[in-house]
């Protein structure tokens, strides 16, 4: 069963600074994703989003996308990583299939060297 336990989270502000500072940044249609290691054995998440996004029931619906897409996907994303994802306003009109097998083909080759 897939779940999103409370470790997955990143919850502090240190964390999201520390990621923000050292991580690298990836676009994707509707989502921008930075990304540095962590020394856990298990990638973590954090969210972003502003009010230019959009009212309260448009970002919590991003939200909400968002974590379906690390919960399902988690076991093929990389490990050992701290994820801050950005929704951008497009994120809305993407259809689930099409934003799903986008996020795990950039955030797959992570792991493997690639240029994302």
């Amino acid at each position: 069963m897939h779940t999103l336990t409370r470790q997955e989270r990143l919850c502090n502000k240190e964390d999201f600074l520390r990621v923000y500072r050292e991580g690298k940044r990836v676009r994707l249609p509707g989502l921008t994703v930075i990304f540095t290691k962590n020394s856990l054995p298990y990638s973590r998440i954090g969210i972003s989003i502003g009010r230019r996004f959009g009212k309260a029931v448009q970002r919590n619906r991003a939200k909400r996308i968002v974590r379906e897409l690390f919960r399902k996907n988690k076991d093929r994303l990389p490990r050992g990583y701290d994820l801050i994802f950005s929704p951008g306003r497009k994120l809305l009109e993407i259809p689930w299939k099409d934003l799903e097998r986008c996020v795990v083909h950039a955030l797959g080759r992570i792991d493997k060297g690639d240029s994302v």
